[in-house]
């Protein structure tokens, strides 16, 4: 039989605020009844929402047939304020799917525990914002299932992160680095089958190396939040040869450092926030063949760079704010036969010579403000 796809989102509802919730197999008293002793006990319960689906069935000659499915609601469940007692646990396994957990140091994690929260086998983002041991990390390879993992990174050897290989589901990871941690931390780190997306959090004042994190081949996406923290071997992130998104923020550049932009021959998207750059080395900008878009706000990007950038044949996007750039750069954007956007702000780019490009090119959407 023919089924047409003519599926029809028409709600998506919040707990509050609705009053026929779905409660799959749960007794919706005994499910209101564990909600409250979980938020009294100091934890965050959110029902993710609910939807109806519209299914259309084509019938020979006659009416269609409709039928309505509804998605069973998910949970998210916040106990970092909550000790992880008989009482609440218990209450814990009566929500029926929780899709979102976070972990706090108040609840202790104990084996007791970790069966407890074994049980989720609907979980799909798990945040511990604690310091892992080197006991949680067989732990958490039974989550085969998650999506997505946030954790702190320093007090378990660099060993334990071998565990995490066994997480076939895992696309992001998250890494808050808070501490001192050895030179070849990084290089413990195994190669998780699917991940894609990894962020690091550099809170540590302590010298941080990225020398291991080529291991992550299957990286597509990397975000790294160094806070003007001293970040080295960055010329590891050029050996990521999947990569086509990079987000950069606080993170000092070397001339040492500035090959890794030439190795990026796959990048689409590269931010950058409050970065420093040298003033040689730009040249190897000109190497990133398949960007697409820039978006700079806060670096101390100079003509030069600039002009290597707009040589660039598929960068279609350039978005600049809080550089010293001048009329100079301009010509060479004039010349660029792929840019079709630019924004400039918080630049030496003048009004006169602004008019000028746009006169050149017309095709262009140049918008300059803070013009001198």
């Amino acid at each position: 039989m023919l089924v047409r796809g003519a599926i029809s989102l028409w709600a998506l509802l919040l707990c509050a605020g609705w009053a026929g919730a779905e409660y799959g197999d749960k007794d919706p008293y005994e499910l209101s009844a564990a909600i409250k002793v979980l938020e009294d006990n100091g934890a965050k319960v959110h029902r993710n929402g609910q939807v109806h689906v519209d299914i259309v069935v084509p019938g020979l000659g006659q009416a269609d047939h409709v039928t309505q499915e509804r998605l069973p609601a998910t949970y998210t469940l916040n106990v970092m304020g909550m000790e992880a007692s008989r009482e609440n646990l218990e209450a814990m396994l009566i929500l029926p799917e929780v899709e979102s957990l976070y972990l706090g140091p108040e609840f202790k994690r104990s084996a007791q525990v970790w069966d407890t929260l074994n049980k989720f086998g609907e979980l799909k983002n798990l945040y511990v914002i604690d310091s892992l041991t080197d006991a949680d990390f067989p732990r958490l390879a039974q989550f085969e299932g998650l999506n997505l993992l946030a954790i702190r990174l320093g007090k378990f050897s660099p060993e334990s992160l071998w565990y995490l290989e066994s997480l076939y589901g895992l696309e992001t990871l998250s890494l808050t680095i808070d501490q001192p941690l050895p030179e070849n931390y990084m290089r413990s780190m195994p190669q998780i089958p699917n991940l894609r997306h990894l962020e690091l959090a550099i809170l540590s004042a302590q010298h941080v190396s990225l020398a291991g994190i080529e291991n992550l081949t299957s990286l597509t996406s990397l975000e790294v939040n160094a806070q003007d923290q001293p970040v080295g071997n960055l010329r590891a992130i050029g050996q990521l040869s999947h990569l086509e998104r990079l987000n950069l923020s606080g993170v000092d550049f070397t001339s040492n450092d500035m090959p890794m932009f030439a190795d990026l021959g796959r990048l689409k998207y590269l931010t950058m926030f409050q970065c420093e750059l040298p003033t040689t080395g730009e040249e190897n900008l000109a190497r990133m063949r398949n960007l697409r878009q820039i978006d700079v706000n806060q670096v101390p990007l100079t003509d030069g760079m600039l002009k290597e950038l707009a040589k660039l044949p598929h960068l279609t996007h350039m978005y600049v704010q809080g550089a010293k750039l001048t009329d100079a750069c301009l010509a060479e954007i004039a010349r660029s036969p792929s840019l079709k956007t630019i924004r400039f702000s918080g630049t030496a780019v003048t009004a006169k010579g602004a008019k000028w490009l746009r006169e050149n090119r017309p095709d262009l959407n140049f918008v300059l403000t803070d013009a001198l």
